[in-house]
Protein backbone atom coordinates (compact mmCIF):
# COMPACT_ATOMS: atom_id res chain seq x y z
CA UNK A 1 0.00 0.00 0.00
CA UNK A 2 1.19 3.39 -1.31
CA UNK A 3 1.98 6.46 1.66
CA UNK A 4 0.48 9.47 0.89
CA UNK A 5 2.78 11.34 3.08
CA UNK A 6 6.06 9.60 1.30
CA UNK A 7 6.08 12.40 -1.50
CA UNK A 8 5.79 14.96 0.94
CA UNK A 9 8.00 13.76 3.22
CA UNK A 10 10.76 13.35 0.84
CA UNK A 11 10.36 16.37 -0.57
CA UNK A 12 11.46 17.79 2.97
CA UNK A 13 13.91 15.48 3.36
CA UNK A 14 15.71 16.51 -0.32
CA UNK A 15 15.22 20.57 0.48
CA UNK A 16 16.41 20.04 4.38
CA UNK A 17 19.71 18.66 2.68
CA UNK A 18 20.19 21.41 0.59
CA UNK A 19 19.11 23.93 4.06
CA UNK A 20 21.82 22.05 5.61
CA UNK A 21 24.42 22.57 3.35
CA UNK A 22 24.11 26.50 2.68
CA UNK A 23 23.94 27.06 6.55
CA UNK A 24 26.93 24.99 7.28
CA UNK A 25 28.99 26.42 4.61
CA UNK A 26 28.08 29.78 5.69
CA UNK A 27 28.72 28.72 8.61
CA UNK A 28 32.38 27.70 7.63
CA UNK A 29 32.98 31.58 6.27
CA UNK A 30 31.98 32.69 9.73
CA UNK A 31 33.60 30.40 12.27
CA UNK A 32 36.16 32.31 13.86
CA UNK A 33 38.70 29.54 15.38
CA UNK A 34 41.64 31.07 17.25
CA UNK A 35 45.54 29.33 16.52
CA UNK A 36 45.60 27.63 19.90
CA UNK A 37 48.90 25.82 18.44
CA UNK A 38 51.13 28.13 17.83
CA UNK A 39 49.68 30.67 19.69
CA UNK A 40 47.31 30.27 22.91
CA UNK A 41 47.27 34.09 24.27
CA UNK A 42 46.09 34.60 20.69
CA UNK A 43 42.78 33.13 21.88
CA UNK A 44 41.22 35.75 24.14
CA UNK A 45 42.81 38.19 21.63
CA UNK A 46 40.63 37.22 19.26
CA UNK A 47 37.50 37.04 21.52
CA UNK A 48 38.09 40.34 22.63
CA UNK A 49 37.12 41.92 19.26
CA UNK A 50 33.21 42.91 19.52
CA UNK A 51 32.65 42.17 15.57
CA UNK A 52 34.23 38.50 15.93
CA UNK A 53 32.16 37.70 18.12
CA UNK A 54 29.36 38.77 16.63
CA UNK A 55 29.98 36.23 13.85
CA UNK A 56 30.78 33.61 16.14
CA UNK A 57 27.03 34.29 17.70
CA UNK A 58 25.87 34.21 13.88
CA UNK A 59 27.43 31.38 13.23
CA UNK A 60 26.35 29.40 16.22
CA UNK A 61 22.89 29.88 15.08
CA UNK A 62 23.46 29.12 11.90
CA UNK A 63 24.77 26.09 12.98
CA UNK A 64 22.21 24.82 15.41
CA UNK A 65 19.64 25.27 12.55
CA UNK A 66 22.13 22.89 10.00
CA UNK A 67 21.83 20.52 12.98
CA UNK A 68 18.25 20.41 12.82
CA UNK A 69 17.60 20.42 9.03
CA UNK A 70 20.01 17.61 8.93
CA UNK A 71 17.94 15.93 11.24
CA UNK A 72 15.26 15.91 9.17
CA UNK A 73 17.00 14.79 5.91
CA UNK A 74 18.35 12.02 8.25
CA UNK A 75 14.56 11.07 8.81
CA UNK A 76 13.65 10.65 5.13
CA UNK A 77 17.20 8.60 4.57
CA UNK A 78 16.18 6.54 7.20
CA UNK A 79 12.48 5.86 6.06
CA UNK A 80 14.04 5.18 2.59
CA UNK A 81 16.76 2.89 3.61
CA UNK A 82 13.98 1.04 5.63
CA UNK A 83 11.72 0.19 2.65
CA UNK A 84 14.30 -0.75 0.57
CA UNK A 85 16.55 -2.94 2.51
CA UNK A 86 15.78 -3.92 6.58
CA UNK A 87 19.44 -4.19 8.77
CA UNK A 88 22.22 -2.51 9.54
CA UNK A 89 22.60 0.44 6.74
CA UNK A 90 19.56 2.02 7.98
CA UNK A 91 20.69 1.45 11.41
CA UNK A 92 23.74 3.02 10.69
CA UNK A 93 22.80 6.17 8.83
CA UNK A 94 20.88 7.13 11.47
CA UNK A 95 22.96 6.48 14.57
CA UNK A 96 26.37 7.64 12.74
CA UNK A 97 24.00 11.02 11.57
CA UNK A 98 22.55 11.87 14.76
CA UNK A 99 26.47 11.03 16.87
CA UNK A 100 27.47 13.45 13.76
CA UNK A 101 24.95 16.30 14.46
CA UNK A 102 25.36 15.77 18.66
CA UNK A 103 29.11 16.31 18.08
CA UNK A 104 28.90 19.26 15.56
CA UNK A 105 26.46 20.78 17.97
CA UNK A 106 28.46 20.29 21.24
CA UNK A 107 31.53 21.65 19.09
CA UNK A 108 29.97 24.85 18.19
CA UNK A 109 28.67 25.48 21.76
CA UNK A 110 32.44 25.40 22.63
CA UNK A 111 33.78 27.41 20.53
CA UNK A 112 30.75 30.01 21.37
CA UNK A 113 30.67 29.50 25.09
CA UNK A 114 33.64 32.02 26.15
CA UNK A 115 32.76 34.70 23.70
CA UNK A 116 29.35 34.49 25.01
CA UNK A 117 30.44 35.01 28.90
CA UNK A 118 32.90 37.80 27.61
CA UNK A 119 30.13 39.41 25.93
CA UNK A 120 27.68 39.32 28.96
CA UNK A 121 30.40 40.09 31.13
CA UNK A 122 29.96 36.74 33.13
CA UNK A 123 33.43 36.14 33.48
CA UNK A 124 36.12 39.11 32.52
CA UNK A 125 38.04 39.26 29.36
CA UNK A 126 41.11 38.81 31.05
CA UNK A 127 40.28 34.51 32.14
CA UNK A 128 42.68 32.33 31.92
CA UNK A 129 44.02 32.03 28.86
CA UNK A 130 45.43 28.00 29.17
CA UNK A 131 41.46 27.31 29.85
CA UNK A 132 40.45 29.19 26.96
CA UNK A 133 42.58 27.24 24.84
CA UNK A 134 41.98 24.00 26.76
CA UNK A 135 38.25 24.55 25.69
CA UNK A 136 38.58 25.93 21.60
CA UNK A 137 41.27 22.58 22.05
CA UNK A 138 38.59 20.69 22.78
CA UNK A 139 36.12 21.95 20.25
CA UNK A 140 38.55 21.35 17.25
CA UNK A 141 39.38 17.67 18.12
CA UNK A 142 35.40 17.03 18.36
CA UNK A 143 35.04 18.81 15.14
CA UNK A 144 38.00 17.57 13.37
CA UNK A 145 38.09 14.13 14.90
CA UNK A 146 34.88 12.33 16.08
CA UNK A 147 32.22 14.22 14.34
CA UNK A 148 34.19 12.69 11.18
CA UNK A 149 34.24 9.51 12.26
CA UNK A 150 30.36 9.50 12.97
CA UNK A 151 29.99 11.35 9.56
CA UNK A 152 31.79 8.69 7.28
CA UNK A 153 29.66 6.01 8.88
CA UNK A 154 26.23 8.00 7.91
CA UNK A 155 28.31 8.40 4.25
CA UNK A 156 29.15 4.60 4.07
CA UNK A 157 25.75 3.38 5.24
CA UNK A 158 24.10 5.48 2.63
CA UNK A 159 26.50 4.70 -0.25
CA UNK A 160 26.42 0.94 0.00
CA UNK A 161 22.77 0.67 0.34
CA UNK A 162 22.66 3.11 -2.78
CA UNK A 163 25.20 0.76 -4.99
CA UNK A 164 22.85 -2.42 -3.85
CA UNK A 165 19.45 -0.42 -4.79
CA UNK A 166 20.00 2.30 -7.19
CA UNK A 167 19.07 4.81 -5.10
CA UNK A 168 21.90 7.38 -6.50
CA UNK A 169 23.37 7.27 -9.53
CA UNK A 170 26.77 5.38 -9.09
CA UNK A 171 29.25 8.06 -9.79
CA UNK A 172 27.88 9.58 -6.68
CA UNK A 173 27.89 6.70 -4.48
CA UNK A 174 31.27 5.82 -5.43
CA UNK A 175 32.36 9.41 -3.99
CA UNK A 176 30.59 8.81 -1.07
CA UNK A 177 32.45 5.29 -0.38
CA UNK A 178 35.51 7.37 -1.21
CA UNK A 179 34.68 10.34 1.01
CA UNK A 180 33.80 8.14 3.98
CA UNK A 181 37.66 6.61 3.75
CA UNK A 182 39.02 10.08 3.82
CA UNK A 183 36.49 11.80 6.69
CA UNK A 184 38.60 10.17 9.37
CA UNK A 185 41.66 12.36 8.50
CA UNK A 186 39.91 15.23 8.47
CA UNK A 187 42.20 16.04 11.39
CA UNK A 188 44.79 16.12 8.42
CA UNK A 189 43.25 19.20 6.70
CA UNK A 190 40.75 17.38 4.99
CA UNK A 191 37.70 20.26 4.60
CA UNK A 192 34.72 19.34 6.00
CA UNK A 193 32.42 21.46 3.70
CA UNK A 194 33.09 18.85 1.26
CA UNK A 195 30.89 16.37 2.92
CA UNK A 196 28.03 18.95 3.10
CA UNK A 197 28.23 19.25 -0.57
CA UNK A 198 27.69 15.30 -0.50
CA UNK A 199 24.90 15.35 1.62
CA UNK A 200 23.39 18.41 -0.39
CA UNK A 201 24.25 15.90 -3.44
CA UNK A 202 22.61 12.65 -2.04
CA UNK A 203 19.60 14.81 -1.00
CA UNK A 204 18.76 15.62 -4.58
CA UNK A 205 20.05 12.53 -5.85
CA UNK A 206 17.53 10.77 -3.84
CA UNK A 207 14.64 13.35 -4.91
CA UNK A 208 15.31 12.67 -8.70
CA UNK A 209 15.38 9.27 -8.54
CA UNK A 210 12.34 8.69 -6.80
Amino acid sequence: MSDPATPAMHRWGTASAIAFGALAVAWFFLAAVPDVIDAPNHVLDVYADPGTRGRIFAGTVLLALAGAFLLAFLADVHHVLRAVQSGPPATLALLGGAVFVALLLLAGALLAVLPLLIEFDEVSARVDPDLAAVVVQLAVVLLLLFAPIAAATLVLAISIAALRHRLLAPWLARTGLGLAVLLPFSVLGFPLALLSLWIVAAGVGLGVRR
